[in-house]
């Protein structure tokens, strides 16, 4: 019984040992189609512009991500700024595939409130108007008649990053934009900077040409280092 105790013991020290190692290293990795993905190697570069742009690779794999500023924070992907991007490159089998978070149309993925407007009251299926698309609808809270929260209730199809919808009902100007659109879309959260690294997450939906999609989930970058 002792023994067996003592070798559970040792089992568990040398698993949380294990995970130190693996936590302390610089690391950039994620779930690619909900299978774990780890770069061989990484690194990150900052631009004269203050834009960061982090990488990792395998041997047939690339990930890219790329900020406008290394200043901690989040930037979405799939927007109208490019600055903010990432993209995911395969080689495999001699040939290259180009994922990115681009400009793309399709069903809204995050909307952003531009104007409350007057006369609304509080729904959780307000029709809309405008914008490339088709099919959007919304559920809003309202104070004094304006809108004040703008929520997706179906995300409709056709939409591109940019597009400025509105709500109808009211005075017919309460206004939302679409950020992005799903299939291009996620996040690069910035956490911190020093000693000569990058540390933050990320995530993201990025197309091909063909319109076939990759998707990162849970992506961690630890402590790469700043060439």
């Amino acid at each position: 019984m002792k023994k067996i105790l003592s070798l559970v013991v040792l089992v568990a020290a040398f698993t949380s040992c294990e995970q130190n190692v693996q936590f302390n290293n610089p690391s950039l990795q994620g779930e690619k189609n909900y299978g774990l993905w780890r770069a061989a190697d990484a690194h990150a570069t900052i631009g004269a512009d203050g834009s960061v742009t982090i990488e990792g690779i395998t041997v047939d794999e690339q990930v890219i991500l790329r900020t406008s500023s290394f200043q901690n924070g989040t930037y979405p992907l799939g927007t109208t700024n490019q600055s903010n991007r990432a993209s995911f490159i395969s080689t495999m089998n001699g040939m290259e595939d180009i994922y990115t978070t681009g400009v793309f149309s399709g069903p809204a993925s995050k909307i952003a409130l531009e104007n409350g407007g007057t006369g609304y009251t509080n729904t959780t299926s307000a029709f809309t108007s405008g914008g490339s698309g088709t099919g959007l609808q919304v559920a809003i809270q309202t104070t004094a008649g304006a809108v004040s929260t703008v929520a997706i209730h179906l995300r409709g199809t056709g939409y591109v990053p940019g597009d400025i919808v509105t709500i109808v009902g009211g005075d017919n100007q309460a206004k939302f934009r679409v950020v992005n659109v799903q299939g291009s879309d996620g996040e690069i959260k910035i956490e911190s900077i020093q000693d000569g690294t990058i540390t933050g997450s990320f995530k993201f939906n990025a197309k091909n040409d063909n319109d076939s999609i990759v998707n990162y989930q849970k992506g961690v970058f630890y402590r790469i280092p700043i060439y």
